[in-house]
């Protein structure tokens, strides 16, 4: 099992959750993206100037696992472009880090086997805090999602125009929500205030099946409450020999296009096929 933790972050479970109950209709487009400025990462990796200029898509599945787990799909080819670092501190420098790579974001687009198109960005460059990892949006031939901030509306189509609902409370986190009506409001969502340690209600399917020492209050979590979640279905894969979520099937599909997506930006654009590990095999 892969320790992939955006496949149980809020947004990710609620279009999973709304795709497979037909609420969108068939997949048309997705954007998903790990926004997550260097300038936030400790000092003690950001001085480690051998490894910390990874390539972005060397790291893809923060972003990938969102929407292809939503629409359990892969991807077929990729094409992407790159933001040449322009920063003088040697992180993203030739001759510097081990793999000569000087792109610090990175952006691709993705043609995905169920006919659908992903938007994937991985970027470490960029005046941006939270949430780290999102779904921005989710579009169907029959409804949407779009996320912002702290709001998360769902938009489903009817024959006059659409319908549309705020289901910014089953997404957000609970104490993110009890705390909607505080003047910085805004200005503590961007800043990651209750994005570690509580459970969103879209989770809660999830969080009744852990054992009662995993929710007691003040056990530590982190990234969207997303480490009991992580490590109970490793932990029941293990005991009853099934096969996790994030099994190494999986793993694969969501990894390999970010490196094929890296290879492309190289080549300015060039398309790349992304080859695919199949199916697993059945118990």
């Amino acid at each position: 099992m892969m320790g992939e933790t955006c496949y149980y972050y809020p947004s990710a479970m609620y279009c999973r959750e709304a795709y497979r109950a037909g609420s969108f209709g068939k997949f048309v487009y997705g954007e998903a993206q790990y926004h997550h400025d260097i300038g936030h990462f400790s000092q003690e990796y950001r001085n480690d100037l051998l490894n910390a200029g990874l390539p972005p898509f060397y790291y893809p599945t923060h972003s990938t696992a969102m929407i292809l787990s939503a629409v359990d799909s892969y991807a077929l080819k990729v094409v992407a472009f790159g933001y040449e670092d322009q920063e003088d501190d040697q992180i993203y420098k030739r001759n510097v880090n081990q793999w000569d790579n000087v792109f610090s974001n990175s952006y691709s687009m993705m043609k995905l086997a169920n006919g659908g198109t992903a938007r994937i960005n991985e970027c470490r460059r960029i005046g941006y805090k939270a949430p780290s990892s999102y779904v921005s949006a989710f579009y169907g031939t029959e409804g949407a999602y779009q996320f912002s901030n702290a709001q998360h509306l769902l938009t489903v189509k009817t024959s006059q125009g659409v319908t549309l609902t705020d289901v910014s409370a089953r997404v957000n986190p609970a104490a993110m929500t009890e705390h909607r009506n505080d003047p910085d409001f805004m200005q503590k969502v961007a800043n990651h205030a209750w994005q570690a340690n509580s459970f969103a209600p879209v989770q809660q399917a999830d969080v009744d099946r852990l054992p009662a020492s995993f929710k007691a209050p003040g056990i530590p979590n982190g990234h969207m409450a997303s480490h009991q979640l992580l490590i109970d279905d490793f932990c029941m894969a293990a005991v009853h020999g099934t096969l996790p979520p994030v099994h190494a099937w999986n793993a694969a599909r969501w990894t390999i296009p970010g490196l094929l997506a890296h290879k492309s930006l190289l080549l300015d654009g060039e398309p790349q096929i992304v080859p695919d590990c199949g199916e697993p095999p059945q118990a």
